[in-house]
């Protein structure tokens, strides 16, 4: 494969992303995202090795990007690669053109030739596309949906669970990370087993560093619950606080241990005096949380399979497991 243009014919420019369309692809972000983007964020999202995107110029001017960040993820038990589809981005001044030369199109159609299939970087891509881009996509006939997410929110002191004499709650650092590297790696296997036939991210050691330790521009809570006499962990949570709640974005832990450690996480948010505990969890697993006693709501964010990927949305269908720390952007 080139970095050839192959879509001269409709007046764009499409290809794989260059370090330096930066600037380009920054401005493009701050006008549909509202927000900036940092270099720092670009480049611990956009790592060497583990991502790529395409860009779409159109007369000099950027008016498509599609990224991508690679993930190790369980499918049916077997390990595999997946990349989690980012920072879609679509100029307004193009949004009309049509399908075969919608910018859109064209930047997914490079992305999959690229990087996505057999005997390239991944094999298969995901994301958490809002319901415009899904619908957009789904009427561009590049994604079918096969989940979706749900928020549960409970109170905290009917769900708050102190900890057990023989329970020892630590927060994970930077600093001792090292020394629970091989713990965490552990906890991640025994979720695995229970995990069983569904498509998940890996959430070991090395992932969760990164997502969570090494960040640039967000701070998080990393509590480990162990066994104080025998040193077994129970279970792992990630949370940030959030206006009146704790905002809790990931669980790594066995399926028996999981109502507990949100018990825990509940205990800590009324520790800090926030009234709500709040997560987000695909509506396939949200049984393996304590749902019942949740004010449960369907969100507009749809799990979506690409409709040339192997393996594709039949398999895919009902299996993701994932939480808020799944996404990039929280």
């Amino acid at each position: 494969m080139t970095d050839e243009n192959p879509d001269n014919a409709h007046g764009f420019e499409v290809r794989p992303y260059r370090p330096r369309d930066y600037a380009a692809v920054s401005n493009l972000f701050s006008a549909i995202f509202k927000q900036p983007m940092s270099t720092q964020f670009h480049a611990w999202k956009y790592r060497p090795g583990n991502s790529a995107a395409t860009v779409v110029f159109k007369d000099g001017e950027l008016v498509a990007h599609y990224g991508g960040v690679g993930a190790a993820v369980t499918l049916r038990g077997e390990d595999s690669r997946a990349v989690q589809i980012v920072d879609v981005m679509v100029s307004p001044s193009v949004r009309r053109a049509g399908r075969k030369n919608h910018p859109f199109f064209l930047a997914v159609n490079c992305f999959r030739d690229y990087f996505v299939g057999e005997g390239r970087s991944w094999l298969f891509g995901y994301g958490l596309p809002n319901e415009r881009t899904m619908r957009h996509a789904m009427l561009l006939g590049i994604y079918a949906p096969v989940g979706r997410l749900m928020e549960l929110v409970w109170d905290s002191a009917a769900l708050a669970r102190a900890p057990l004499p023989w329970w020892r709650l630590d927060s994970v650092t930077r600093e001792n990370f090292p020394f629970l590297a091989k713990e965490l790696d552990a906890l991640w296997a025994r979720m695995r087993q229970d995990l069983g036939q569904a498509c998940a991210v890996i959430k070991d050691a090395k992932r969760l560093y990164w997502r969570y330790l090494e960040h640039p521009e967000r701070e998080y809570q990393i509590t480990l619950a162990r066994n104080r006499f025998t040193g077994r962990a129970l279970g792992l949570f990630v949370y940030r606080v959030e206006a009146e709640q704790l905002f809790l974005l990931d669980l790594v832990a066995p399926k028996a241990n999981l109502a507990p450690l949100l018990g825990l996480a509940a205990h800590e948010a009324q520790r800090r005096q926030l009234p709500t505990l709040k997560t987000w969890c695909s509506k396939t697993w949200i049984d393996w949380l304590p749902y019942a006693q949740a004010t449960v709501t369907e969100l507009p964010i749809i799990i979506p399979a690409d409709t040339l990927s192997h393996p594709g949305p039949e398999m895919l269908q009902d299996r993701w497991w994932l939480l808020p720390g799944d996404t990039d952007f929280l």
